[in-house]
C-alpha cells in the first residue's frame, strides 16, 4: 500500500478524477499500473496519469471497482469490499498514514 504505483486521470487538468470505465450495470472501475512504464506502455506516453502510494490512488479509488495493470499478465481486478478491507488496514510504522 505504501509502494509508489500510476493511477490513471480522466485527463491532465489539475485535480483531474481518475479515469473510469463502467463494465456493466452501473459499475465503474478505475485504473492503477503498478509502475508508470506499464500504464505508458498499456494507455500511451499521453495518457493522462499521477504517481503516488497505492493507499492514495485506492483512496481517490473508494466504492470502484479497480483494475490492476490492466491489459497485462498478471492483471488483478478489486471488487469495491476488497479496496475498503486494503483502506483499512493500519500503516506500518516504516509507513505512517498521513
Amino acid at each position: 500500500l505504501e509502494s509508489r504505483v500510476a493511477l490513471a486521470l480522466a485527463s491532465n487538468l489539475d485535480g483531474a478524477p481518475p479515469r473510469l470505465l463502467t463494465i456493466g450495470e452501473g459499475r465503474q472501475a478505475g485504473f492503477i499500473f503498478t509502475s508508470e512504464a506499464r500504464l505508458t506502455d498499456v494507455m500511451g506516453p499521453s495518457a493522462a496519469h499521477v504517481v503516488l502510494t497505492g493507499r492514495e490512488a485506492l483512496g481517490r479509488l473508494r466504492e470502484k471497482y479497480v483494475v490492476v495493470n490492466w491489459r497485462l499478465a498478471p492483471m488483478l481486478t478489486l471488487e469495491p469490499p476488497d479496496v475498503a478491507s486494503y483502506l483499512n488496514t493500519a500503516p506500518t510504522e516504516a509507513h505512517p498514514h498521513p
